[in-house]
């Protein structure tokens, strides 16, 4: 197969932009081909590094000035990074802090942490970080990584992490703000998790307040001095808002501290103020309280027949403990102080173990230990006449001889008549003529009215005991309905004692704590 060559035109760029031109005509077999299309890659690729060159070297012209500057300020011949940023050795850099409160992540009140996320703002005065804008291209501001300068070595005293924003590599990420005048400003979010001590008494309608304090770890007060960037407080304007808490004023002030004697700190200290919102907790732990104390006022109504009112009033008080056990899960274990809605808790287990005393109370009197002993004539004056109309089981007085049974009255005993009314019949027989069978009959009726005197006195003697048997139950039916009726007028008042109790205690403890006396 024949093939014929074409003309290759190689542009070399030197001072003569000289061209040289190929021409080639001559037979190709393969092995010629794939020379050729190197050759033509060669070429290609040369071109488009060409290219890149051009493209890279006009961007380094047009940023040559941010170049230059970034190199003079980072020079390390002009500047040391360790060194404090002052002309003068007996000055002191000032720094302005501040902190913007964006979210608030977590309130651990078992550990008693804050969690939150912030905003952190610093800035100072740089004596080696200034030039003279005209001489860069009218770059009056530039931005440099934080490694490369000096920092202030300021850290939280109260936290509990030796990183502000998860790790290093985060927090070199966010570049330093620099004015030609020297002025370096440092913005940056961080995760900040603290102690704060809480103080549970009033909880769930607690105030806390958690502090915040930033200075120096190194320098002392005249070598860097932290002062606030604003006197009056902490920024909350960019607060997203929580499900539980309310974040009110932030208020910051600057102290000095001695430590030595003779070596003197200064820090800022903010003040971040949350209030907490109760619902969650009214919710799910003050209403199903309030629910489980009412059901034992039903133990009141429950009838002692039923046999169920101790194991009512046991179940509620078993379940109360069960909700302050939940309660002690959420709190902090100190003993400063006792939360209200502990105290809210141990009361109305309090009264609900009191309930079940009263139950037992009542229990006793329904099911006396001697039936036949009579209820005392001044409980039965006091309760029956004075106390059962403040309970409304007032019902009309009954007189000791209306208690008594009525019903059987002792029998007459026939034995004694028998007799007469057979000598009535005989003398009446013998005006009849009936003289003669006179002994016959007398004889006779001798015999029976014998076996029937014997007969009538057993009848007589069963029917005596049968009657007392009867008074006697019917007494002591008597003597038991009085005890039954006042275990009623005991257990109604009762009932009313326990209401007025449980309301009292729960609007004393719930008013207490959401208008505390401080």
């Amino acid at each position: 197969r024949r093939v014929h060559g074409g003309l290759f035109s190689i542009c070399l760029d030197d001072d003569n932009f000289r061209t040289i031109n190929l021409l080639t005509s001559y037979k190709l077999n393969y092995k010629n081909i794939d020379i050729m299309i190197g050759i033509t890659t060669t070429v290609w690729v040369a071109g488009v590094l060409f290219v890149a060159t051009a493209t890279i070297a006009t961007a380094t012209t047009k940023n040559t000035h941010s170049y230059r500057l970034t190199r003079y300020l980072t020079n390390p011949n002009r500047y040391i990074k360790w060194a404090r940023p002052v002309s003068d050795e007996s000055k002191g850099v000032t720094v302005k802090w501040n902190v913007a409160f964006n979210q608030i992540i977590e309130v651990d009140m078992k550990n008693q942490l804050l969690k939150s996320l912030v905003w952190l703002r610093e800035s100072w005065h740089d004596d080696f970080l200034m030039w003279n804008a005209s001489d860069y291209g009218g770059i009056d501001k530039t931005r440099l990584e934080p490694d490369l300068i000096w920092l202030p070595d300021i850290v939280l005293y109260n936290s509990i992490e030796s990183e502000e924003s998860g790790s290093e590599e985060n927090k070199l990420l966010i570049p330093v703000v620099i004015d030609s005048n020297g002025d370096v400003r440092y913005n940056r979010p961080a995760v900040l998790t603290t102690t704060c001590i809480m103080d549970v008494k009033y909880f769930p309608y607690d105030k806390q307040s958690c502090i915040l304090t930033f200075g120096s770890w190194t320098y002392m007060e005249h070598q860097v001095d932290i002062i606030p960037a604003d006197y009056s407080g902490g920024d909350n304007g960019s607060y997203q808002k929580n499900g539980e808490w309310e974040l009110g004023a932030i208020p910051v002030k600057r102290t000095v501290t001695s430590y030595f004697g003779t070596e003197n700190y200064s820090a800022v200290t903010f003040m971040i103020n949350l209030k907490r919102q109760a619902f969650y907790y009214e919710f799910n732990l003050i209403i199903p309280c309030a629910m489980i104390t009412a059901i034992t006022l039903l133990d009141f109504f429950l009838p002692c027949e039923s046999g169920e009112k101790v194991t009512l009033a046991i179940t509620v008080l078993l379940s109360l403990t069960v909700n302050l056990l939940l309660v002690a899960d959420m709190m902090p274990p100190t003993s400063t102080s006792l939360p209200i809605i502990g105290q809210y808790f141990i009361t109305t287990i309090g009264l609900v173990a009191c309930s079940l005393l009263m139950t037992t109370i009542v229990l006793d009197i329904h099911y006396p230990r001697t039936p036949s002993k009579r209820v005392p004539p001044w409980v039965k004056n006091l309760f029956f006449n004075y106390l059962s109309h403040l309970v409304f089981l007032h019902r009309e007085k009954v007189s000791a001889a209306d208690t008594r049974s009525n019903y059987f009255e002792a029998p007459a005993t026939p034995s004694d008549h028998v007799y007469e009314n057979y000598v009535r019949q005989h003398s009446r027989n013998k005006g009849n003529g009936c003289a003669d069978t006179d002994d016959a009959f007398r004889n006779s009726n001798a015999l029976i009215a014998e076996a029937t005197n014997e007969a009538m006195v057993s009848i007589s003697e069963n029917l005596d005991y049968m009657v007392g048997v009867m008074k006697r139950q019917d007494e002591e039916k008597s003597v038991l309905g009085e005890w039954r009726y006042l275990a009623l007028i005991v257990d109604r008042l009762l009932a009313y004692i326990f209401t007025i109790a449980t309301l009292a205690s729960s609007l004393t403890l719930i008013i207490g704590a959401k208008n505390p006396i401080i």
